[in-house]
Order: structure tokens, then C-alpha cells, then sequence
């Protein structure tokens, strides 16, 4: 004879609706999002080794805090960028039998906005060396 269960089972949890509270699976997204795109490309080894050298050098110099500021933000920045370009890239991977020239032409433009806030970051950034540099050299 079947044994009918007196209560139903909770519907299985799909991945859009975790058993966590959303706030706690927005960060675990983050966080695997973050290590997946920086797994994914060396571009982001050379972004952190020049980071690096570029917040040393800014420590050596005394930087005040407004300056550490605008690194800081620069840095986030071109990272932020580099991020969307490698979503850019999955996706243009994904599909790429399918991309039309319009498609890889959005690709294009893509790598262009990287290089556009990559020589943006890195003008900001010279602007405050040069500053550093020629207050130190001018006493």
C-alpha cells in the first residue's frame, strides 16, 4: 500500500530565489563575480602589480588623504571597467558564430572605453605625482 505524505514537501529552491536572505546572496554573487572575472583574464594581475607600485609610490610621497582619495577611485574605476569589458567579452564569447558586425563592433567599442578610463586614470594619476614630484624638488 502507498504512504501518502500529510504534508507537501517546500518546492525545491531554484537559484534566483536562495534560501539566504538577499542582501547575504548579493555578496556571495559579488564576491564569485569578482574572483571569476579576475580568474578570467591576466589583465587584472597587471592592473594590481601597477596598483601596487602606484600606492607605494604614493605612501613614499606623503600623499594626504584627498589624494589617496582620487587613486583610490581611479583604480576602482578602471577596475569597474575591465569588469564590464570581460561581461562583454563571455558574452560576445557565447554567442560568437551568432554576433553580428553591429554586435562586434560593440565589442570594439568596449575595448576602447577600458583604454579611454585606463589613459584617463592614468592622467589623474600623473597629475598628482607631478604635483608630489615638483613640491619635493622645488624646496
Amino acid at each position: 500500500m502507498l504512504h501518502m505524505p500529510t504534508t507537501l514537501a517546500p518546492p525545491p529552491q531554484n537559484r534566483l530565489s536562495p534560501s539566504r536572505p538577499q542582501w547575504q546572496q548579493r555578496l556571495r554573487d559579488t564576491e564569485h563575480g569578482v574572483r571569476q572575472g579576475m580568474r578570467s583574464d591576466s589583465t587584472f594581475a597587471v592592473h594590481f602589480f601597477v596598483g601596487t607600485v602606484v600606492a607605494a609610490a604614493a605612501f613614499v610621497l606623503d600623499f594626504a588623504v584627498i589624494e589617496w582619495a582620487v587613486l583610490i577611485l581611479s583604480f576602482t574605476i578602471v577596475l569597474s571597467a575591465e569588469m564590464f569589458h570581460q561581461l562583454m567579452k563571455v558574452l560576445g564569447n557565447e554567442e560568437a558564430e551568432l554576433l553580428s558586425a553591429r554586435s562586434r563592433e560593440a565589442l570594439r567599442i568596449g575595448t576602447a572605453a577600458v583604454m579611454v578610463t585606463i589613459l584617463g586614470s592614468l592622467t589623474v594619476s600623473g597629475l598628482l605625482f607631478a604635483r608630489r614630484l615638483l613640491a619635493l624638488w622645488s624646496d
